[in-house]
């Protein structure tokens, strides 16, 4: 398994983003997209970016999501007028609260990544400990006995 460097890790994180939105798009064109709320197939796009890709990834997901749910989703109960739609066809009020939502689960998903890489660094670091230990405990008791035996 190869690891990738700093700026093809980066550049997979946030092609995640468009990724995700595209498969809630087509969720929600499809047949199943009927049995969804309209704008959860979005909701669960930015969380998945977020997650999986971290905050700024969230944060594009939710910018993404925000240009196609006007077109997909039909607006009946608001006039266009009461509706906060920006040049015609951004979502504002939907962006603020998804873009939140994506920097909170993104910031959570790489902080506990974080603590379990340090986690397992002081496992390492005990398990070491541990067995430089259980060596010296070992060489002591070699000592002991043959000065007993002495």
């Amino acid at each position: 398994m190869t690891v990738l460097s700093g700026n093809a890790a980066i550049a997979l994180r946030y092609a995640l983003a468009p990724a995700c939105i595209g498969a809630a798009v087509l969720l929600r064109m499809s047949p199943l997209g009927s049995f969804f709320y309209p704008t959860e197939p979005f909701i669960l796009a930015v969380l998945a970016a977020a997650w999986f890709g971290g905050v700024g990834p969230g944060v594009l997901a939710a910018l993404l999501s925000s240009v196609p749910v006007p077109q997909l989703v039909a607006l009946t109960q608001l006039s266009s007028a009461e509706y906060r739609l920006l040049w015609g066809f951004f979502d504002l009020p939907r962006f603020i609260p998804l873009s939140l939502t994506g920097a909170a689960v993104g910031w959570g998903a790489s902080s506990l990544r974080r603590t379990e890489k340090a986690l397992r660094g002081r496992e390492r670091q005990l398990s070491a400990a541990r067995d430089k230990l259980e060596a010296a405990v070992a060489e002591r008791t070699a000592h002991l006995r043959a000065s007993e035996e002495r």
